[in-house]
């Protein structure tokens, strides 16, 4: 028997279309449900693994938190979006966070910032930054200062 993949399904190997993901209802077995907006394959609801051409997965430092607001938008966690914010950067069709640990504020990639948070320097050599207060005396880098 091969019922509608959006309702339960009898089948041993229970698979949902992609944008679904399955779950047990506790009644008659699984079930599928839609994933979130752009999504093509997720485990939940709000966890897409996967977007829709031209969307890109928003994966954020957990550290942070599951949510950001950058311009009036909220953009959360494993959720797709048409184009990644300011503070971010695109790798394997995912907006991926710039390292705060090393003081980006924007970036290109995982190693090359192309600006700073406050208190921290631009060093355009090497596109990095570095905190004001470690930059070593006597040495000359060619920097852009932030307060």
């Amino acid at each position: 028997i091969n019922q509608d993949n959006r309702k339960n399904n009898p089948i041993c190997n229970f698979s949902c279309p992609n944008e679904y993901f399955g779950v047990d209802n506790g009644l008659n077995g699984k079930e599928c449900l839609p994933c979130s907006s752009n999504c093509l394959k997720c485990s939940l609801s709000n966890k897409c693994e996967e977007c829709m051409f031209g969307n890109y997965l928003f994966v954020m430092n957990s550290s942070v938190g599951s949510s950001i607001i950058i311009d009036k938008i909220t953009y959360r966690n494993f959720n797709c979006y048409r184009i990644c914010p300011e503070g971010f950067y695109i790798l394997d069709n995912k907006c991926i966070q710039c390292s705060l640990d090393n003081g980006c504020n924007t970036c290109t990639s995982a190693l090359e910032c192309t600006s700073c948070l406050n208190k921290y320097s631009y060093i355009k050599d090497n596109k990095s930054c570095i905190l004001n207060s470690q930059i070593p005396k006597g040495n000359f880098y060619d920097i852009e200062t932030l307060s």
